[in-house]
C-alpha cells in the first residue's frame, strides 16, 4: 500500500508509474507465500519492464526503475544488466547479503542458523513444504529474520484493511539473502551517476562526503563519449548501520519532516534512515 502512494507521487509528477507485487507477495500468486528469491524477483522486474514497453502511453526509450532496500539491490543489478533501462534509483540498497547477515546474526548464533537452514533442506527432500519463521520479532524465543526494535516497529506497523501480508517468511529466504551480492554489479552501471555530473559541471555536490560515488577507471579515462565506460567505486567514510540494515547518516534539521510530506510511509522509519545513501544513476 505504501508503494501505491509512491507510485501516485511519481504519476503526479508526470511519470507513467507501474507498481507490482513480486511472486508470492501481496496480490500476486505463488506458493509458498512470502518466499524471497532475489533472482526470481529480478525476473519479475524484467517482465514488468516488458509490460511497460507494450503500453502505448509509455516511451519505451525512457524507462527508469526505482527500488528501496532489498529492491534497491535489484535496481543495481537490473541497471547493470538490462539496457532497456535508462535510469535507476537505488535507495538505501542491499549491497552485500553476506556482510548484512554478519551484522544481524551474532557469531555465537551462526551455528544454530546454519543448522536450521540445513534442516529445512533435508525436510524439503523428504517432501515437506519449505519451513517458515517470523520476519520480525523482539522475542528471542521466536525464530526471526529481524530482531532490532526499529525493524520490528516497521514490519509490525498497522496496515490498511485488506492488505495481504503477515509476519512470516520462508527459512530458505535467509540463505538466498546471504548469497545475494548486488554490490558486484555497481561498476557495470554506466556511464556515471548524477552526482558526478554536477561535479564535472563545476557545482559542488552538497552531500558528496555522504555518497559512494563512481568514477571512470584508469583503463577507460580519455575514452571520450564511449557508450559503456567501466566504473570503479570510490569509497568514503563507512557509516554504522541501524538494525533495519540502513546506513546511519547525520541529517540536517527537518529532513524527515520534508520527505514525509511526499512519502508518508517514512513516518515509521527512524529519522536517521530517511535519506538515500546512493546517488541516482542515469545514462
Amino acid at each position: 500500500m505504501a508503494l501505491l502512494r509512491l507510485a501516485a507521487t511519481f504519476a503526479g509528477a508526470g511519470f507513467v508509474a507501474l507498481d507490482h507485487d513480486h511472486r508470492t507477495f501481496g496480490a500476486s500468486d505463488g506458493t509458498p507465500r512470502q518466499d524471497i528469491a532475489p533472482w526470481k524477483q529480478i525476473e519479475d522486474w524484467r517482465r514488468a519492464i516488458a509490460y511497460l514497453e507494450s503500453r502505448p502511453e509509455v516511451d519505451a526509450d525512457r524507462i527508469g526503475l526505482w527500488g528501496s532496500s532489498y529492491a534497491g539491490g535489484h535496481a543495481i543489478v537490473l541497471g547493470a544488466t538490462d539496457r532497456r533501462l535508462k535510469a535507476v534509483v537505488a535507495q538505501v540498497p542491499t549491497i552485500s547479503g553476506f556482510e548484512q547477515s554478519r551484522r544481524r546474526v551474532a557469531p555465537d548464533d551462526v551455528p544454530a542458523l546454519e543448522a536450521a537452514l540445513d534442516a529445512d533442506e533435508r525436510a524439503q527432500l523428504a517432501g515437506e513444504a519449505p519451513r517458515t519463521q517470523a520476519l520480525a520479532s523482539a522475542d528471542p524465543a521466536v525464530p526471526a529474520s529481524y530482531r532490532a526494535q526499529d525493524a520490528v516497529d516497521f514490519y509490525l506497523q498497522e496496515l490498511p484493511e485488506g492488505t495481504r501480508w503477515d509476519n512470516t517468511v520462508t527459512v530458505r529466504s535467509t540463505r538466498n539473502a546471504r548469497m545475494y551480492e548486488p554490490g558486484v554489479f555497481i561498476d557495470r552501471i554506466s556511464p556515471h551517476p548524477a552526482a558526478d555530473d554536477r561535479r564535472e559541471a563545476g557545482h559542488r555536490h552538497p552531500h558528496r562526503h555522504r555518497t559512494r560515488r563512481l568514477q571512470p577507471s584508469a583503463a577507460t579515462k580519455g575514452a571520450g563519449d564511449a557508450p559503456r565506460r567501466a566504473l570503479r567505486p570510490v569509497h568514503h567514510r563507512v557509516r554504522p548501520r541501524l538494525g533495519c540494515g540502513h546506513r546511519l547518516l547525520p541529517q540536517p534539521p527537518g529532513t524527515k519532516r520534508r520527505l514525509v510530506r511526499h512519502y508518508p510511509q517514512l513516518q515509521s522509519v527512524p529519522e536517521e534512515c530517511a535519506r538515500p545513501t546512493l546517488p541516482h544513476f542515469r545514462r
